[in-house]
């Protein structure tokens, strides 16, 4: 057994990937998820799960002791950034505050290493297209300055304790697991692949492009979109990572590469050889108009090799999992 592990949140769309990439490489997993948005038929079939809250210190408690935990990956949070804005102060307990909680207790528990699932939103609308890490960071929404201030509190508090912590900032997270195991489960979820899943499908009359007089080649937002199975190789590489490893370790994950709205229409329209029903909509706050990670730290430090990094791919994945999802749930 290659370590034990609790993945929070592991019974969603991310976390599940995540579990499963840890499973099919020897590791115990747990998972902790109160299955606000998860779904246990998502989580590997060997992997224990608990259900309920991760600042719940009874229930950690218990899962510490009995599963002998020796690293956590915290992946629950809330996560659309729309409604951040109309509930920040939700957003910054549960990202913020309870995470700090979270990461206090696993202190006590001397866990070794922990990484947190952050989020690209902490650059806001960057000056330059191409991020790096050392980009400066200024949010323009709730949903990402409460991602930001877990990350700020990992920083000063990694000089004071043992945990060797890892900082994963997500840039658009896309696709499902080409076994088929897992994907999304939110039948309503606001991502745009998911949306425009749904309209390929004719299970929703047309996908919306959010805004259209963007300064970009298209006129829409351009995104640089990882398929999530890259990116849950790129936890178990990172906690591996660690285990010789000091200081904290901060990277994007992303392609280094982005697409456009309309891109991603156009090849939706490739995959199923037919036109796509689509308008134009108002912009969103909120929204950023185009951003695309520097992912050298990570090549570099990891030696990450992407395996799926084709529009087409992250695509057909995602098309496949929603056509399975409806079927199963939704008749």
């Amino acid at each position: 057994m290659m370590g034990k592990i609790l993945i929070t949140g592991g019974a969603g769309y991310i976390g599940s990937h995540i579990a499963h990439e840890f499973s099919d490489n020897d590791y115990e997993v747990t998972i902790l998820d109160n299955l606000s948005t998860g779904n246990v038929s998502l989580i590997p079939k060997n992997a224990h799960f608990f259900q309920g809250d991760f600042t719940d210190h009874t229930l950690l408690d218990t899962i510490f002791n009995d599963h002998k935990i020796d690293s956590v990956i915290h992946c629950a949070a809330l996560i659309d950034a729309a409604e951040s804005l109309v509930k920040p102060i939700e957003y910054y307990r549960e990202n913020s505050a309870k995470t700090i909680e979270l990461i206090a207790f696993c202190d006590k528990k001397n866990i070794s290493k922990f990484l947190l699932s952050s989020t690209a939103a902490v650059y806001g609308n960057p000056i330059s297209i191409l991020v790096d890490e050392e980009t400066y960071c200024r949010p323009v929404t709730p949903y990402g300055s409460s991602k930001l201030m877990a990350e700020q509190f990992i920083g000063d508090f990694s000089r004071v304790t043992s945990i060797k912590f890892g900082i994963l900032r997500y840039f658009n997270v896309v696709g499902a697991d080409p076994k088929g195991r897992t994907g999304q489960p939110n039948a309503n979820s606001s991502s745009v692949f998911s949306s425009l899943c749904r309209a390929a499908l004719g299970k929703q009359e047309c996908f919306t492009i959010y805004g259209n007089d963007y300064d970009t080649p298209d006129g829409t937002c351009v995104r640089d979109f990882v398929h999530v199975s890259d990116l849950a190789n790129a936890h178990r590489l990172t906690l591996e990572y660690l285990s010789n490893e000091k200081s904290p370790l901060l990277m994007n994950c992303g392609y280094g590469h982005g697409f456009s709205i309309m891109q991603l229409i156009n090849t939706m329209e490739t995959v199923l050889e037919k036109k796509m029903s689509y308008e134009f909509g108002a912009r969103r706050n909120g929204d950023i108009v185009q951003i695309i990670a520097c992912n050298d730290k990570m090549r570099k430090k990891l030696n990450w090799i992407p395996k799926y990094d084709s529009l087409n791919e992250m695509m057909s994945t995602a098309l496949k999992w929603e056509e399975t999802f409806y079927k199963s749930n939704l008749g």
